[in-house]
């Protein structure tokens, strides 16, 4: 397992690190990312709490989100979120934190995860399931991957 503290997914800094089994630099990857904040507490920065609240809202609607791979093998996204909705998107831009030397920035669509703080006094403890979509260099901004990506599968009946 890679850790290290101070990852930004999605806008959010994990400050109180991320744990990952090896991503493979592959457009159909599946990622699996374990982010540890602190407990809500008094001592806890009010930035954590808003940053584990705005990670889990992913969780919550990841029912609007369904991914596949067309027959060349790239990943597609259809997305059906109300405009209401708090998340607009679930493709995310992942920086992993200061010293993960195998891991570079990267796209990824939000699918899937869990929230496993229950019961858990010192910390938050949130699973996110990614795929993997392109290096974060291979796009200017979030709109240029939803150009990319975004599309609704063909029916075939």
């Amino acid at each position: 397992m890679q850790q290290s503290t101070a990852w930004t997914i999605a806008g959010a800094v994990v400050d109180g690190g991320v744990e990952t089994t090896t991503i493979e630099a592959q457009p159909t990857g599946s990622v699996e990312l374990r982010c540890l904040f602190e407990t809500e507490t008094d001592e806890m920065p009010a930035s954590g709490r808003q940053y584990y609240r705005h990670l889990r809202q992913y969780l919550e609607y990841v029912h609007t989100v369904q991914t596949g791979e067309t027959h060349t093998g790239e990943v597609w996204v259809q997305e059906e979120a109300n405009p209401n909705d708090p998340v607009s998107s679930h493709i995310v831009d992942v920086v992993p934190g200061q010293g993960v030397r195998d891991i570079d920035p990267f796209w990824g669509v939000i699918v899937g995860g869990s929230d496993d703080s229950r019961g858990l006094p010192d910390y938050r403890d949130l699973t996110l399931e990614l795929v993997w979509i392109a290096p974060r260099s291979a796009y200017a901004d979030r709109a240029a991957v939803e150009a990319a990506v975004a599309t609704a599968p063909i029916d075939i009946e």
